[in-house]
């Protein structure tokens, strides 16, 4: 299925009703449900909406004169799918067989088939949902909003890339303008010399490895040429043009620019935006335009690495602070020493420091509880997620307000935004305007691209880890 724009989900802000009843006889797999449970039909809806022609459904009361092999007491007490040739499965075997059909998730069929563990489990709190519908579906709105609105991410995916462009975009003017005093006639940190003592007989290339690897005389012009080209990709990335292919060049040419800069291009931010534009370029199609319906599905494995990542620096960062004693204090100095001795403060910072000391304390403590809350929130369906996400970009604005950072919280709320799924994006739009804009679920990557992206992004999902550890 292409987009949701079917049942006009978009402009009308969600289906209410059930999935059309197939017509009898049926030669697709049909899906049946209890009609008369709301649980049931919410969610029965919502995976309508992701398997457009692949299935038939029907309620129970409607499937049961024409599937003698069943009767209607054991329809309305689980989900069942039934083949063509009248066999059927039901409970969760049922749901893993929906998504497995609609090329959702394959892997949960597997499990269940030939993990007795996992098979057990599943039954167990099949049942258990089964038997407590109306708490169920009280818990899955407070979690996932309108269950009815699948969670894709189409869309949100093009607003990270193109965000991810201009950030980049600005990242290589910035370069630009610096290059003059930085390896012109009287260069600052002269990249050429770095490059000549990697390349020094006396120097072990393990310890010059990543410099041994790009074995260049990189003149001004030279360096020019690299913002060019990282300048064009990144602008290629925010028109949405070669995604795949523009993301690695932006991110190439930075990476270079990050390896012989200096200490003037290997600030966190600068480390931060590699390790996002590396997953920008996981995380991109490999068609020729970002919009085209010949884009693949987006990564799941590269979206909970986008997530762990945001997730990893907030939460982090926050107990960071709090071991190394920079808490709250009865004069709320912590916030004080941030305002006055921050790298680029704001003349706002003034006026944040004259305020009541209620006031800064107050705010320490909402920096804290945002840190260390809000990314444990991030790991929660739609709701919570969006929440949490929703938090931490007001703790970035906040600190927009005072100081410069750069692009350093700017990637930050980049990172927040692809919390938000197609579903609630679609909200920042006009209303009209939603039925136009294709979003919903995609045939999955290639078996080669995407064996080459998972290793890829396991590697690092690896190297995340071991950077916590260490």
């Amino acid at each position: 299925m292409s987009d949701c724009a079917s049942c006009n989900s978009c402009g009308n802000g969600g289906c209410t009703q059930a999935p059309p009843t197939a017509d009898f006889p049926t030669l697709k797999t049909l899906v049946v449900w209890d009609s008369d449970c709301t649980f049931c039909r919410r969610w029965m809806r919502r995976y309508y909406e992701l398997s457009g022609d692949t299935l038939d459904w029907a309620p129970a009361t409607t499937a049961a004169p024409h599937l003698p092999l069943l009767t209607l007491d054991e329809l309305q007490k689980a989900v069942h799918v039934v083949q063509p040739n009248g066999q059927s499965v039901h409970g969760a075997e049922a749901m893993f067989t929906i998504m497995d059909r609609i090329g959702l998730r394959r892997w949960p069929l597997a499990l269940y088939r030939h993990v007795p563990p996992f098979h057990w489990a599943c039954d167990l709190f099949y049942r258990s949902v089964a038997n407590h519908r109306g708490i169920a579906n009280q818990l899955s709105s407070m979690l996932f909003g309108k269950v009815e609105l699948p969670s894709t991410f189409l869309l949100t995916r093009r607003v990270f890339l193109r965000l991810m462009g201009m950030i980049l975009l600005a990242a290589f003017i910035s370069i630009g303008t610096q290059l003059p005093s930085l390896f012109g006639d009287q260069e600052l940190l002269p990249a050429a010399h770095l490059v000549q003592h990697a390349t020094d007989d006396t120097v072990h290339w393990w310890r010059m490895a990543d410099l041994q690897l790009l074995p260049l005389n990189l003149t001004e012009t030279r360096m020019q040429a690299l913002v060019l080209i990282g300048a064009l990709g990144s602008g290629m990335m925010t028109i949405g043009f070669f995604p795949i292919w523009s993301a690695i060049m932006a991110w190439l040419a930075y990476l270079i620019i990050f390896i012989f800069g200096g200490v003037s291009f290997q600030q966190p931010w600068d480390a931060l935006l590699l390790e996002v534009g590396l997953l920008a370029v996981l995380w991109s199609p490999g068609s020729w335009r970002l919009n085209s319906l010949e884009a693949k599905r987006p990564s799941r494995l590269v979206y909970w690495l986008i997530l762990l990542l945001l997730g990893k620096l907030i939460f982090f960062g926050s107990l960071f602070k709090l071991q190394t004693g920079d808490s709250i204090d009865s004069d709320s100095a912590a916030l004080t020493n941030y305002l006055w001795m921050q790298p680029l403060p704001l003349c706002t910072a003034w006026y944040a420091d004259a305020l009541p000391a209620v006031v800064s304390k107050l705010a320490c403590v909402l920096m804290f509880i945002i840190g260390l809350v809000a990314p444990v929130l991030l790991l929660f369906p739609r709701v919570p997620r969006a929440i949490g996400a929703s938090l931490i970009m007001l703790l970035m604005i906040g600190i927009l307000a005072t100081g410069n950072y750069g692009f350093f919280n700017w990637l930050i709320i980049v990172l927040c935004l692809t919390m938000f799924d197609d579903a609630l994006l679609l909200k920042l739009w006009p209303q009209t305007a939603r039925g136009t804009i294709r979003v919903g679920i995609r045939p999955p990557t290639g078996p080669l691209l995407g064996w080459i992206r998972n290793c890829l992004a396991l590697l690092v999902l690896a190297l995340g880890i071991i950077s916590i550890s260490m």
